[in-house]
């Protein structure tokens, strides 16, 4: 458990220095914290742990990454993410609190496939067009190739489930 969450906070520091570099006058939004954690640091550690990230979500061991997800944004947001094994899949929901703009993401499906691992998001997304789109459905390949599937009309969790495990394996 001590491993995963120094791993945990080894990875958040250095995506953060490195986005952003060391000596970044900026301060960083909200905003910005929660878009680093859902696309960049959960992807990387999902792809980079040998599959001991996976593995303690589908336990139910959540309090490692529920420390890091309070330091990496704040506990308010940390309290409000859940952790939900998929009864038929390896895989493991994550639901995150409603988002407040695009692209952050209302869950993220982590599926363990035969030799990695799918890292699947439900974004909010902008109706630039006036179709009624609330959402995009992406993966992050690798934990650093960006896929799109394009906008969906839904933002519930069985709909992007049941959207999001059809997909062809990788």
């Amino acid at each position: 458990m001590q491993k995963i969450l120094t791993t945990l906070t080894l990875v958040i520091i250095s995506i953060c220095v490195c986005a952003h570099g060391a000596d970044a006058p900026k301060k960083e939004s909200r905003h910005d914290k929660i878009y680093m954690l859902q696309h960049r640091v959960l992807p990387r550690i999902t792809f980079n742990t040998g599959g001991e990230f996976y593995k303690r979500l589908a336990e139910g061991n959540t309090e490692p990454t529920k420390k890091a997800i309070s330091g990496a944004v704040d506990e308010k947001f940390a309290k409000a993410v859940t952790f939900k094994k998929l009864d038929g899949h390896e895989a493991v929901l994550i639901t995150f609190p409603k988002p407040e703009k695009a692209p952050q993401c209302y869950y993220v499906i982590i599926e363990k496939t035969e030799n990695s691992f799918r890292y699947v998001t439900l974004e909010m997304a902008e109706d630039i067009l006036g179709a009624g789109t609330k959402t995009m459905v992406c993966e992050w390949a690798g934990g650093t190739q960006h896929l799109n599937f394009g906008s969906r009309k839904y933002t519930d969790a069985q709909s992007f489930m049941d959207d999001a495990l059809k997909k062809e394996k990788k």
